[in-house]
This record gives C-alpha cells, sequence and structure tokens, in this order.
C-alpha cells in the first residue's frame, strides 16, 4: 500500500509538473504569434494603412481642423481612433525619422502586435476570472479566432485596439460584480465602483475608437 500511494503522490506531482509546462509553453506562443505573423506574413491590406498616413499627413497640417480639411478622404473615426491610428503614424515618422511607405507600415504592424499580444493576456485574465479550467489555453484559441486575429496587426487595421477596450471595459464591469462577495461591506462598495468607474472609462474609449463599436453595446448587458 505505501508503494501504492508513493506512486500517486509521484504521478500527481508529475501531472502538476508538465501543466505548469503546457501553460508555460502555450502562453509563449500567444506572447510571439502576433509578432510571428507581422514578420513572415507580409500580405496586408495595404489600403487602410494607406488612408491612415494620409490621415496623419492631414494630422500634420491642419490638426484641429483635420475633419474640415483632409481631401480627399476626410477621417471618419472618432478623434481617439483617428490619434490611434493616424496620430501613431505621425509619432513613428517623428520618431524613426523614416519617411519610406513600407518602413512605416512595418512599424505600424508591430505596434498593432503588441495590442494582439495584450489581447492575448486579457483573454487570459477573462477566462480564469470566470472559472475555465484552462484560461491559458482559452485565451490562445481566442486569440487564434480568424475575427480576433487578421481585424489587428495582419490586416493592418485598428480593430485589435477597439478589442483591447472592450476586454478591459468587460474585465472592470466583472470585477465590480464580483466585488460584491467581499467580506466588509465597506470594502466591497469601494471595490465595486472603483471597477465599475475603470469598466465605464474603458467603455467609452472603446466607442471612441471606432463607430462599429456602437453594434457591440448591447453584449454588454449580459
Amino acid at each position: 500500500m505505501g508503494k501504492i500511494s508513493l506512486w500517486f503522490k509521484n504521478l500527481l506531482i508529475n501531472q502538476n509538473k508538465w501543466s505548469k509546462i503546457c501553460n508555460l509553453f502555450l502562453f509563449i506562443i500567444g506572447i510571439m504569434l502576433p509578432f510571428l505573423l507581422v514578420n513572415y506574413v507580409h500580405y496586408y491590406y495595404t489600403n487602410d494603412v494607406a488612408t491612415f498616413r494620409g490621415w496623419a499627413e492631414c494630422l500634420e497640417k491642419f490638426s484641429q481642423q483635420i475633419y474640415l480639411k483632409c481631401l480627399p478622404t476626410p477621417p471618419n473615426y472618432p478623434v481617439v481612433g483617428l490619434f490611434l491610428s493616424a496620430g501613431t503614424i505621425q509619432a513613428i515618422k517623428s520618431v524613426f525619422n523614416v519617411t519610406d511607405s513600407k518602413t512605416i507600415d512595418f512599424i505600424f504592424r508591430h505596434y498593432l502586435a503588441f495590442f494582439d499580444l495584450f489581447n492575448f493576456i486579457l483573454f487570459t485574465r477573462l477566462a480564469s476570472l470566470m472559472q475555465f479550467r484552462f484560461p491559458i489555453f482559452v485565451g490562445l484559441i481566442l486569440l487564434i479566432v480568424p475575427s480576433t486575429l487578421v481585424g489587428g496587426a495582419i490586416w493592418g487595421q485598428i480593430d485589435g485596439i477597439s478589442l483591447t477596450f472592450c476586454l478591459l471595459a468587460t474585465i472592470g464591469f466583472f470585477k465590480s460584480w464580483l466585488s460584491n462577495d467581499v467580506d466588509s461591506l465597506a470594502q466591497s462598495k469601494w471595490k465595486s465602483v472603483s471597477w465599475l468607474l475603470f469598466g465605464t472609462l474603458n467603455l467609452v474609449i472603446f466607442i471612441l475608437i471606432k463607430q462599429l463599436s456602437l453594434f457591440s453595446l448591447a453584449s454588454f448587458l449580459f
């Protein structure tokens, strides 16, 4: 009986060990994947990034009057989305002192890849809050869903940035709800209100990135 007990104990230790190794492996994949795709997938929607470059030039020339004077393609993003796209490209040109369109696009797509990476971490965190058994695996699966992955660095669009603030808002609201389990009533209210404000702030930013975000508002009712 002693040998059998020891065998089961060693088996559980090995399972925990391999579980940690697998989680680490999946986490590394989730972090590296967006940057690997940017470096090895060179086909992206150049028209969208070219539009952002045009807006960046208008932003430099007209600043606050960009919505009125930027022709022939005036910006159709809200102010936050404009600065996260065109404003970022303007900053890339200034910081890296580059004018070549391909180089600008390459750096811009790496910028988008950081948000894809952050989204993977947020997916994992949300899965953990929802008590999924394998949150890192769930986060990785959600990252590689085409509607998630293509809307960011691969496509050259800022949908991944919208998703970042959508997830932050969702986590904020979820944590506000979970804060009701705190033993102290005063502490519970303080934590709940703090997370509610955090979620609301990120929800506002989410709406101000792209108008399409408005169609997602109904999902927050759940």
